[in-house]
């Protein structure tokens, strides 16, 4: 990255409503699952800011009962097996 073109490129894009994510070469070479999950967790952060408050709070409570369904799904395959 060079800071100071970087730096007015990103902060041209911003001021132009985009939103900017570095990646490193290496990033994207050795890790390229890893750089699409990040851009599918900015994209989704995005997704819930532009929906209204209480559109946010239902995704909110959607995402958190789907998170403890899986936590109780894990701790009853950890009581099965063990």
């Amino acid at each position: 990255m060079q800071p100071g073109r970087d730096g007015r490129r990103d902060a041209d894009l911003r001021a132009r409503g985009y939103t900017v994510l570095h990646f490193t070469n290496d990033d994207v070479m050795d890790d390229a699952e890893a750089v699409a999950r990040a851009i599918e967790v900015k994209i989704e952060q995005l997704r819930i800011l532009a929906l209204q408050p209480r559109q946010q709070l239902a995704v909110a409570l959607e995402d958190f009962g789907q998170f403890i369904g899986s936590m109780l799904r894990h701790v009853a395959c950890i009581l099965v097996l063990e």
